[in-house]
C-alpha cells in the first residue's frame, strides 16, 4: 500500500496546485495547468487508477460485496475523472480546472479515509501481494501523428501500424467481435480508428450512459449488450467508452462479458478497444484480441 499512499500523497500537493492556478493564475497559467492535467491523467492518474481497479477494487467486490457502494462510487469517480477534459462543463478552462482539482482532491480523502482502512484490515497477506507487486501493462507508446518531429521512419511506422489494424477489423471469420488493447486511453486515436477501418463509430457513455445521468452505474450489462446489437445492425461500428460501464463492475464480471463478447454472433463487425482491463481480456483468442505493440520501441 505505501506506493498508493505516497501517490495520494502527490496527488493532493498536485490537486492545490491546480486549484491555485485555477484561482489566482493567468490565461497563459490557466492553458498550461490544462495541459498538465491531460498529461497527468495519461500517466501517472491512469496507473494509479489501474491499480486499484484491477487489484483491490475487483478483490473487495468479490470477497467482501458489503462494500459494493463504495467500490462503485470510487469507480464511478475515476470515470469522471478520465472523461472530464473530453467532456468539459462549457464554463471555460478555468472552471473545468477547478472542477478536476476539487474532484481530485475528495476523491482522494474518499480513498485515504474509506478505502485503504478497509483494505488494510480486510485483505490476506495474498492479497497485499498482489497489490504490492502490481504493475500497469502498458506498451511501447503508439507513434505521435504530431508533424513537427515525425520522420520517415516514424511514418512509415505509422502506415504499418495501421495497416494491421486495418487487416484486423476486416479479417474475415466466423466471429465479428474484435477488441484492440490499446497502450493507453486515448480518444483521438480511436476516433482516428474508426475513420482507417471504415467503421461508425459508437461512443456507449456519450450516446446511452449520459442519458441516466448520476444513475449511470446501475447500468446492467445487458443494456450495453442491446445496445451493440442495435448499432452493429445498422453497420459495423467501433464501440468506444465501453470501460466507462465496466469500470463499476466487478472483475468476475469484466472477464465474463468481454468472453462473452467474443463469442457472440453480431450482425456487422465490432471493433472494441480496451485499454484499461486488459489482464480481464481472454488471452486464448489470437485471432480475435490484436496487442498494439509498436516495433522497435517506438
Amino acid at each position: 500500500m505505501r506506493r498508493l499512499v505516497d501517490e495520494h500523497a502527490a496527488g493532493l500537493v498536485f490537486a492545490a496546485e491546480i486549484a491555485e492556478i485555477a484561482k489566482n493564475g493567468s490565461d497563459d497559467d490557466v492553458a498550461a495547468a490544462m495541459e498538465r492535467v491531460s498529461a497527468y491523467l495519461a500517466g501517472e492518474l491512469e496507473d494509479h487508477f489501474q491499480h486499484e481497479e484491477q487489484t483491490i477494487l475487483g478483490e473487495l467486490l468479490r470477497s467482501h460485496p458489503e462494500y459494493a457502494t463504495l467500490c462503485i462510487a470510487i469507480g464511478k469517480e475515476h470515470g469522471q475523472m478520465r472523461f472530464m477534459l473530453i467532456e468539459t462543463s462549457g464554463a471555460g478552462p478555468r472552471r473545468d480546472l477547478a472542477l478536476f482539482a476539487h474532484l481530485l482532491t475528495q476523491h482522494t480523502l474518499l480513498e485515504n479515509e474509506g478505502l485503504f482502512p478497509v483494505v488494510e484490515k480486510l485483505f490476506s497477506d495474498e492479497q497485499m501481494q498482489e497489490v504490492a507487486n502490481f504493475s500497469p501493462r502498458r506498451r511501447p507508446q503508439i507513434p505521435n501523428n504530431a508533424p513537427r518531429t515525425a520522420t520517415h521512419q516514424d511514418a512509415a511506422r505509422r502506415e504499418q501500424w495501421w495497416a494491421e489494424i486495418v487487416e484486423f477489423a476486416k479479417r474475415p471469420g466466423p466471429k465479428s467481435g474484435r477488441i484492440v488493447l490499446l497502450p493507453q486511453y486515448n480518444p483521438e486515436l480511436v476516433e482516428e480508428m474508426a475513420k482507417q477501418t471504415g467503421l461508425a463509430l459508437f461512443d456507449f457513455q456519450r450516446e446511452i450512459m449520459s442519458n441516466y445521468g448520476r444513475n449511470a452505474d446501475s447500468i446492467g450489462l445487458e443494456v450495453l449488450d442491446q445496445s451493440l446489437q442495435n448499432r452493429s445492425a445498422e453497420a459495423g461500428i467501433l464501440s468506444h467508452n465501453v470501460e466507462a460501464l465496466l469500470c463499476v463492475k466487478s472483475k468476475q464480471e469484466r472477464s465474463a462479458w468481454l468472453q462473452a463478447f467474443l463469442d457472440a454472433d453480431w450482425p456487422n463487425p465490432v471493433l472494441l478497444p480496451i485499454s484499461i482491463y486488459q489482464p480481464d481480456v481472454p488471452t486464448t483468442r489470437g485471432d480475435q484480441v490484436l496487442c498494439c505493440e509498436m516495433p522497435g520501441g517506438a
